[in-house]
């Protein structure tokens, strides 16, 4: 199919003079259709990490508007790239919707989905029990808790210089 605008030759003729047939050139413009294509997404994330989502615009489109997006979340259109970023505010999955705008008005615009997932933050704790048996050390139990996610990595720092990554370390 035709994809630019291009120009057509009719033959017709003119009622009014009886004159011959003769050719009308007139011109047919044909607008790309909207593309939108998801380039990059850095989610899910947690509470108060910024959010980064990219998609390019193509086609007819020439720009676009988001709705739904959380609290703390924008976007923005620069050239062909369509940003949704911000710091995550609330925990929780939240449905967006996006609308192309095109270069013609009377075409019909793109209308895409998103969602964009926030996980709330863990809250750290831990019970200890101290072995006074030589060598001294402390066994300290992870009780830490989410409220969405997963935990699975941990950062132990015991102030003199040591620290451990697994869940329930021992320290001497």
């Amino acid at each position: 199919g035709v994809t630019t605008a291009t120009t057509y030759y009719a033959k017709g003729i003119y009622y009014n003079t009886m004159c011959e047939s003769a050719l009308i050139p007139f011109t047919i413009d044909v607008n790309p259709v909207p593309t939108l294509v998801l380039l990059n997404d850095n989610q899910p994330i947690c509470e108060g990490v910024e959010l980064q989502v990219q998609y390019e615009l193509g086609g007819g489109a020439t720009g676009a508007t988001v709705n739904g997006l959380p609290a703390g979340i924008n976007y923005s259109v620069s050239g062909n790239i369509l940003t949704i970023n911000g710091i995550a505010q609330s925990p929780g999955n939240y449905n967006y919707e996006i609308e192309t705008i095109g270069q013609d008005r009377n075409c019909a615009p793109l209308n895409n989905t998103g969602n964009i997932t926030i996980n709330g933050n863990p809250t750290a704790a831990f019970t200890y029990v101290v072995n006074l048996i030589d060598p001294l050390s402390v066994t300290f139990t992870d009780q830490s808790q989410t409220t969405s996610g997963t935990l699975n990595s941990w950062n132990w720092d015991f102030g003199d210089a040591s620290s451990a990554s697994i869940q329930n370390p021992v320290h001497n």
